[in-house]
């Protein structure tokens, strides 16, 4: 498969300051060495607890936040070498899509406005030309005309996180990170808002990072799904073999979590459930999973695992463990 994006060694850390005096305390360490690729018309989703640096790694990759270090390879382009007009180029095949549809759309702008951005600031299309395509989006997001003069205000939860996909397709991207854009609605219009992305895939074959806590949304529309513990990622696999054959402890806990309507002891034995957070245990030269880890030894404290092939198919299949082949 051909490869679109490449995220290579890339880290994003923030200072940490506290007092009067505004003096440097620790390093948040929100992304660390992370490494992925995402092939052409592939869906990745990205899972973890709230606070591991979903978000932030998918802000990062767009370049929405500056790197600390490492880089990000589109169509083969070296994203943090561009800058100005040719990076403002580039991001017309680069879209995100918000958590929040409300607070990601302005409210001083009608609907139609917010549309026309996109064109607007890439300088695209006709007048006619941009209209036309307008409609074409809100017939499939399902949305009538009507709706056009209306405000963000105007409109439920639902429909606006479907003129924020809209906005978001306006220009046919080639990629679109998607950061939690479920979350914030009810189970019967997530279900909507899925079956929408996953038509659009299939019709505009863009390729995606999901961003979600949700595994059960991962599971229906992803094709590979990475697991990411305190800014590294612990496991990457196509979806089928990380949720039948999990590897790593932290995914094993995950699964565990999901609540299941039947209590099943023999399935409750094949996973772990996680030891509290113990930030006395935690280790910055080894494992971040250390302290909770029930496999952890010495040398998950002292040297931090990289991400290597597992098990029966080690080309598709990764984990960052040291206890895992």
């Amino acid at each position: 498969m051909k490869t679109l994006l490449k995220v290579s060694s890339l880290s994003k850390y923030y200072t940490v300051k506290e007092g009067f005096f505004r003096k440097k305390v620790s390093i948040l360490k929100a992304v660390d060495d992370v490494s992925f690729e995402i092939f052409s018309g592939e869906t990745l989703g990205l899972v973890g607890e709230s606070g591991c640096g979903k978000s932030t790694l998918g802000r990062t990759v767009l370049r929405l936040n500056e790197a600390t270090s490492g880089d990000i390879f589109f169509k083969g382009i070296s994203l943090a070498s561009l800058g100005g007009g040719d990076l403002r180029k580039i991001r017309r095949s680069m879209q995100m899509i918000f958590q929040d549809p409300y607070s990601s759309l302005n409210p001083f702008m009608t609907i139609e406005e917010t549309l026309k951005e996109p064109f607007y600031v890439h300088s695209v299309g006709t007048s006619s030309e941009q209209d036309e395509c307008i409609r074409f989006l809100l017939d499939k997001v399902r949305m009538p005309l009507s709706y056009l003069k209306r405000y963000p205000k105007d409109l439920s939860g639902g429909q606006r996180q479907r003129i924020a996909i809209a906005r978001a397709l306006a220009l046919k991207p080639d990629f679109i990170v998607a950061d939690e854009p479920v979350s914030a609605l009810d189970v019967s219009i997530q279900s909507e808002v899925l079956q929408l992305l996953s038509s659009f895939k299939e019709e505009f074959g863009f390729s995606c990072l999901f961003i979600s806590h949700d595994l059960a949304v991962v599971e229906q529309i992803s094709d590979r799904v990475a697991v990411m513990y305190l800014g590294s990622l612990v496991e990457i696999a196509r979806k089928e073999d990380l949720f039948s054959s999990p590897k790593h402890p932290y995914t094993k806990a995950l699964l565990e979590a999901v609540p299941r309507p039947v209590y099943d002891e023999e399935r409750r034995k094949k996973y772990f459930s996680l030891k509290p957070l113990d930030e006395k245990m935690r280790s910055p030269l080894g494992c971040a999973f250390y302290s909770r880890c029930p496999l952890a030894t010495r040398i998950c404290s002292e040297e931090k695992p990289m991400l290597k092939g597992a098990g029966n198919n080690p080309f598709n299949h990764k984990v960052a463990c040291h206890h895992v082949t």
